[in-house]
């Protein structure tokens, strides 16, 4: 499991080009199950829902792969149903229904799963598939749906439903005479998948409008085709920019998608600057409150609210957002209260009371776009924050910690149990692990094994975890390693306390790992002297620079230990080193800086037991020539420390 640690209060500045539109590409793979012959997409995020959906084609017989953002589908015969697992856990693979039932007449699949924001059932749907001729029925869990002809019929959806929408209208393509879709989605994507099932030979006319008419055909061919720019994801990075107070150039946007979010901000104080591809953000003074309710488009997007809900936790006054689509969707409010936020729920409704300071905090992530909101909330905080449950995330965000690297935002993506080393150039890549290895060795010599190459400039290592989960297949830069020295070079690692290696099947790569982390580090200039547990110095490993040390370290230490290591740190190393060392729990952080050590006290109930400790650290530091000023603790939730050297 996956999480991001955040050091906030840094700008977002600099150009971020948006990718292919998550929930688009996930329709346009559906309706591929219609046709015939072989598809090149483009554009396509490489998200886990995308993953996850090339993993649902693949169980019905569709060939398909995925390389960097380019999407290849071979669909000749199509059989079977997909996968309990992977319908469980991505509720766009219920598209596949309609296409289904149009090419095979008959189409089962598990009650899709998703984010956890509320009841979104699946009536719509399944009213429109009746209305065009299919017997439906719900046995333990599952949905069977048949009809041996589809036949167009004019129907009205009580509700625009997106889903409903798309699934009906890929089914009437099929279908034997005309279909209506009245109060039909207006949603970009769905105008995306009428060109898309158009350039496969379909006859599709009225969407992004509420009637949509459907002209049925025999079969379809196939086409080449690139995604429509993600207004989700752009939306977020503009928020993004806006919390921070920073100036972000997007390129790839379509800008009137994003119309209902860009009018909003502007009237908060947000510069905006819109041109035919591109949207520039400026840096905003003081935000105005404002109030916003969720609607279908081209009202305010659902999946940008709990983004923008964070946002206005940097206005002064109060906001208020109401949620109209979604009956749980302020799940993730609980998790900025832990930021000091004061927001209030009511219902489909949250009055935010904003322009309050916010103090880094652990949060969890409980859905894609709460994530989002967290990450955003995370980089307003002052202080460390960390956001757990980041696969959530990784759903609809490609690699959402580089971006925000990329735009100047001190974060860091930690793999549970694993070792992390960050903004590690690419020409070290080979010092760190290169594994590899052809097929044809394994059966000559069971110590050789099959893996890829990292594409990436850092290690991730799982505990238990299959490698080639993390990496993709380069066939041409295989090369070959033995596992004992894989192990070997593993070991050697400053950081590795204990590794073992073992293949488990041809192309599967089992590394377990036990780590000698650090406490602390400090540097200056090329010298890095590194703390251990116990605030002793290790040997400074020479090979390494700052960047490849790891930002920050998980510690298990007491807040009176932290501060006495602190002390340690003062006494061994010159003015001028910078480093930081933290615990995650909560107690406390610190950071070294030029003029010292300065750390924050974690809130603690009783305030008599933290001002007895601070009293007793005082005095023990004070024995080893330290001087520390102490905030009194009544007046800040979160006492500072500071220890000035003598």
């Amino acid at each position: 499991m996956a999480k991001l640690i955040i050091e906030g209060g840094h700008q977002l500045n600099g150009t971020i080009r948006i990718g292919g539109a998550k929930n688009s590409v996930l329709k346009l793979m559906a309706a591929s199950i219609l046709g015939h012959g072989s598809f090149h997409i483009t554009d396509v995020p490489a998200i886990d829902d995308v993953r996850t959906m090339v993993g649902v084609l693949r169980s019905l017989g569709v060939q398909a792969a995925l390389h960097g953002n380019e999407l290849h589908l071979a669909v000749n015969g199509v059989q079977g149903r997909p996968p309990e697992r992977l319908v469980q856990s991505m509720r766009a693979s219920v598209q596949v229904m309609g296409p289904l039932l149009a090419r095979l007449g008959r189409a089962e699949i598990a009650l899709p799963g998703g984010c956890a924001i509320g009841s979104r059932p699946l009536d719509i749907h399944l009213d429109g598939l009746r209305r065009l001729g299919a017997q439906i029925e719900e046995v333990e869990g599952r949905i069977i749906a048949r009809a041996e002809v589809l036949t167009g019929a004019d129907l009205t959806l009580r509700y625009p439903s997106v889903g409903a929408t798309e699934n009906i209208l890929m089914a009437a393509t099929l279908a034997r005479g005309t279909t209506v879709i009245r109060n039909a989605a207006k949603e970009p994507e769905i105008v995306d998948i009428q060109d898309f099932l158009n350039r496969m030979g379909a006859s599709v006319q009225g969407a992004g409008t509420s009637v949509i008419t459907i002209h049925g055909v025999p079969d379809l061919g196939c086409a080449d085709y690139r995604v429509i720019p993600d207004r989700i994801e752009a939306g977020t990075y503009v928020i993004a920019a806006a919390a921070t107070g920073g100036e972000l150039h997007l390129l790839n946007v379509v800008p009137h998608h994003l119309e209902p979010l860009l009018r909003i901000l502007t009237a908060m104080g947000v510069p905006i600057e819109v041109g035919e591809r591109t949207v520039r953000v400026y840096r905003a003074g003081r935000l105005h409150p404002a109030q916003v309710q969720t609607a279908p488009y081209p009202g305010f997007p659902t999946d940008l609210q709990p983004q923008f809900t964070a946002l206005t936790l940097r206005a002064f006054g109060q906001s208020i957002v109401r949620e109209s689509i979604y009956d749980n969707r302020f799940g993730y409010t609980t998790e900025l209260r832990k930021l000091g936020a004061e927001i209030a729920v009511s219902q489909n409704r949250a009055v935010v009371n904003g322009g309050r300071p916010l103090f880094g905090a652990k949060l969890s992530a409980g859905d894609l776009r709460g994530g989002a909101a967290l990450i955003i909330a995370g980089l307003m905080a002052e202080g460390v924050s960390e956001v757990a449950g980041l696969h959530h995330v990784d759903r609809g965000y490609e690699n959402i910690a580089g971006q925000l690297q990329s735009l100047g935002a001190r974060v860091v993506r930690l793999e549970t149990g694993g070792v992390w080393l960050l903004n590690q150039p690419k020409t070290s890549l080979a010092f760190l692990l290169v594994i590899l290895v052809v097929l044809a060795y394994l059966f000559l010599n069971s110590s050789y094994f099959t893996a890829a190459a990292l594409q990436w400039t850092g290690l991730v290592l799982l505990d238990g975890a299959q490698l080639d989960d993390f990496v993709d297949f380069q066939p041409t830069n295989v090369l070959y390693l033995d596992k004992g020295a894989l192990q070997r070079r593993l070991e050697e690692h400053p950081w590795i306390e204990k590794a073992t290696v073992r293949w488990t099947w041809p192309n599967h790569v089992e590394v377990m790992i036990s780590e000698r982390l650090p406490l602390a580090w400090v540097a200056y200039g090329d010298i890095i002297y590194v703390l251990d547990r116990s605030g002793a110095l290790m040997a400074p490993p020479s090979q390494f620079s700052v960047l490849e040390l790891p930002k920050v370290v998980n510690v298990d230490l007491t807040a009176q230990a932290q501060l006495k290591a602190a002390a340690r740190v003062l006494a061994a190393v010159p003015p001028g080193m910078v480093g930081t060392f933290a615990r995650w729990d909560g107690a406390s952080r610190a950071l070294v800086t030029k003029s010292g050590v300065e750390i924050i006290m974690g809130d603690m109930e009783d305030v008599e037991a933290k001002l007895l400790l601070l009293e007793e650290l005082w005095q023990d530091l004070a024995a080893q020539g330290l001087d520390p000023a102490v905030i009194d603790l009544r007046v800040l939730k979160n006492p500072v420390v500071r220890l000035r050297q003598p």
